[in-house]
């Protein structure tokens, strides 16, 4: 009697169980990644690449989850509080920080070579994969043999050639476009990389303000050092990899001011042509993909990492329902033929 109590009870309790909707959260250990410290902690070069890739697909509501559940801050958590302001005055541009202003006057964005790789290493840029400690910015990558406290202060403190020689350091160059032009590409015998700045329509109809979106493509090369895996052979010799990154800013725009603002939502689709190795030189496969998001000002998204992009059509959207209740869409497409 007592044991057919129990089992009703039990059935009972179980019954009572509210389920939940709750998007599940990857913990840290499921891509392979350990914490300590504040740095995240990767076995190998592949394991880090891999991790960039699924925790860099999450939106921003699970990012933010994820980070929180696993007491992690990153350089694109840093990056986010900052370029959420709706002005320049406003954010915080520490030396060596998250958030940096083009030297040409041109605007702000992430001081890291992609987004993905922001999501999982610390402010400072900073991660450890294989016994080595690298640092990822927008301009180079760093790197020094060793996790100790004082290899990492010679990677952060050295800043020329000749301290890099003198403490181990390994530096390769990110390659991206010297210009602010809103159309600009630099093209040699080892790297093929672009900045394409385009403005949406404008959807307020105010004959004094302007309400758009702004799409800013950048094609920037790079290779990691001592990264055995990733190599992308060129005509030139040289060895690249190639990452495509687009911002997306909607901005009322006055005769006086410009703000950022917040969209109802954001909408981003692409379909992209990638070479990688082993295919001939300029065939490469069709790649597709999208992503919508809502709640933030602005969106930084990698959308490729790995291969040449040969040709592409990115269409970007910002949806507002604020003009009389009616939901309009500001879009532009990026193209380029092969």
């Amino acid at each position: 009697m007592k044991k057919l109590l129990l089992c009703i009870i039990c059935a009972f309790a179980l019954s009572c169980e509210k389920p939940t909707n709750e998007p599940a959260t990857n913990p840290s250990g499921s891509v392979g990644m350990e914490i300590k410290e504040g740095i995240a902690i990767f076995s190998d070069m592949e394991t880090f690449l891999s991790a960039s890739e699924k925790i860099g697909a999450l939106n921003s509501k699970d990012y933010d989850r994820w980070s929180k559940d696993n007491k992690f801050f990153s350089r694109y958590t840093e990056y986010q509080g900052e370029i959420e302001k709706k002005t320049l005055s406003e954010s915080d541009l520490r030396p060596g920080g998250s958030l940096i202003k083009d030297e040409e006057g041109g605007y702000l964005h992430l001081n890291s070579v992609n987004s993905n790789y922001a999501r999982i290493t610390n402010k400072d840029g900073l991660v450890i994969v294989g016994g080595s400690t690298y640092q990822f910015t927008y301009k180079e990558i760093k790197k020094i043999d060793g996790t100790s406290q004082s290899a990492i202060a010679s990677l952060l403190n050295s800043k020329t050639k000749a301290e890099y020689g003198a403490n181990g350091i390994t530096a390769s160059e990110v390659k991206i476009v010297s210009t602010t032009a809103p159309n600009a590409r630099t093209s040699d015998e080892s790297v093929v990389i672009e900045r394409k700045t385009q403005q949406g329509n404008d959807i307020g109809g105010d004959l004094f303000w302007k309400w758009y979106v702004e799409a800013t493509l950048e094609i920037r090369g790079y290779s990691i050092p001592g990264c055995a895996i990733c190599p992308t052979p060129t005509p030139g010799g040289y060895i690249y990899r190639y990452t495509a990154v687009v911002d997306l800013v909607y901005f009322a725009n006055g005769l006086l001011q410009k703000d950022k603002e917040i969209p109802e939502r954001y909408e981003l689709a692409w379909s992209f042509v990638r070479h990688r190795p082993p295919l001939v030189e300029n065939q490469g496969e069709t790649i597709t993909g999208s992503y919508i998001e809502s709640g933030i000002r602005t969106i930084s998204k990698t959308i490729s990492d790995g291969g040449k992009i040969l040709s592409y059509d990115i269409e970007a959207k910002a949806l507002d329902d604020r003009f009389n209740g009616t939901l309009k869409t500001s879009s532009t497409r990026l193209i380029r033929t092969q």
